[in-house]
């Protein structure tokens, strides 16, 4: 009867110590996805951005892939760009909703669309002596 007890104890002890970790583990690997699939989103759009001659920077029209929307919740992807003397920056930035209904730290990803090729790699260009 003691060794029934026992395990009945190691049981209940095993159960609440192992329920709350799987809990907290799923958590973790749904957050740990959705930053990913995010940090895959982002990249892909800078990468359509900043092809040539593609006009995305005008017309503003980047939504978020289907693929992705399963994924992530509620997105919403913006455009930000400014023109400078050298080059134009291009700010993406993504943000979703948990799953209680908080927006997420938004993921920001930048580049640049140099204004004239010929200019930028002659600065490149070491100087002859």
């Amino acid at each position: 009867m003691i060794e029934v007890m026992v395990a009945s104890v190691l049981l209940v002890a095993a159960i609440g110590i192992l329920a709350p970790a799987t809990v907290t583990l799923a958590r973790q690997r749904r957050i740990y996805r959705e930053m990913f699939v995010g940090q895959q989103e982002l990249a892909n759009q800078m990468q359509r951005v900043l092809l040539p001659g593609t006009s995305k920077l005008k017309d503003g029209s980047l939504e978020v892939s289907p693929e992705h929307r399963t994924f992530l919740r509620n997105p919403e992807l913006t455009l930000e760009s400014n023109e400078g003397s050298e080059a134009i920056r291009v700010q993406l930035e993504l943000s979703w909703e948990t799953s209680k209904g908080f927006r997420v730290a938004p993921q920001r990803l930048t580049g640049w669309i140099p204004l004239d090729d010929s200019a930028s790699e002659s600065s490149r260009k070491e100087p002859k002596p």
